[in-house]
C-alpha cells in the first residue's frame, strides 16, 4: 500500500503543477485547485478518521476513475472548445473532484453534500475556460460518482443511499436500519 499512497501524492502533485502553469483565468486556476483539493481531503479523511477500509475504497475508486478518464480521452476523439487538442472527452478535473465529495459524502455522510457545489464550479470552470463543453463535464461527475458508489460503502450503515439505474429506470435508493 505503501507504493499506491506514494503514487498518489506524485499524480497529484504532478496534475497541480501542470495544471497551475496553464491556467490562464482566475476561475480556471481556482477549478483547477479545487479539482486537487476534494480528492485530497477525501483521502486526508480517512487518515483523521483511522479508516483504513475507507482508504482501500478511496484508492480503489481514485485508480479506477482515473484509468477510465484516460481511457476515454485517448479512445474517443473530441476536439476541445478551444481547438488545442482532440482530450476534450471526458473532463477529468470534474471527475476528480466529483469523485473526491461523492467519497466523502457516501463514506461519511451528507454533511459533507454541499462541497457537490464545490465540485459544480469545477465542472463550470472546464467550461467557462473553454476546455471543455457540458456533455464532457457531466460525463466527468458521472463518472466520477458512479464509480464511488460501486467502491464505496458507509462508515455508519444505518443510513445508505444507491443510485438506481436500468435499462428504463433511474432513481436513488433511500435504505434506513432502525
Amino acid at each position: 500500500m505503501t507504493m499506491i499512497k506514494i503514487v498518489i501524492y506524485y499524480l497529484l502533485i504532478c496534475s497541480f503543477c501542470v495544471s497551475s502553469t496553464y491556467s490562464k483565468s482566475k476561475v480556471e486556476r481556482m477549478g483547477d485547485i479545487i479539482q486537487i483539493v476534494l480528492p485530497s481531503a477525501a483521502y486526508g479523511m480517512t487518515y483523521y478518521s483511522k479508516d483504513k477500509n475507507g482508504r482501500s475504497k478511496f484508492y480503489k475508486s481514485a485508480l479506477t476513475v482515473f484509468a477510465i478518464t484516460y481511457a476515454l480521452k485517448y479512445t474517443v476523439p473530441d476536439e476541445r472548445p478551444n481547438g488545442n487538442d482532440k482530450l476534450s472527452f471526458i473532463s477529468g478535473h470534474t471527475a476528480a473532484a466529483f469523485m473526491g465529495t461523492s467519497f466523502l459524502q457516501r463514506r461519511y455522510g451528507w454533511k459533507f453534500g454541499l462541497l457537490y457545489a464545490a465540485s459544480s464550479f469545477v465542472g463550470w470552470s472546464r467550461i467557462k475556460s473553454k476546455n471543455h463543453k457540458l456533455d464532457d463535464v457531466i460525463s466527468g461527475g458521472v463518472i466520477g460518482v458512479a464509480v464511488t458508489c460501486i467502491f464505496t460503502k458507509r462508515k455508519n450503515k444505518d443510513l445508505n443511499f444507491a443510485p438506481i439505474l436500468n435499462r428504463d429506470t433511474y432513481g436513488l435508493d433511500f435504505s434506513y436500519k432502525w
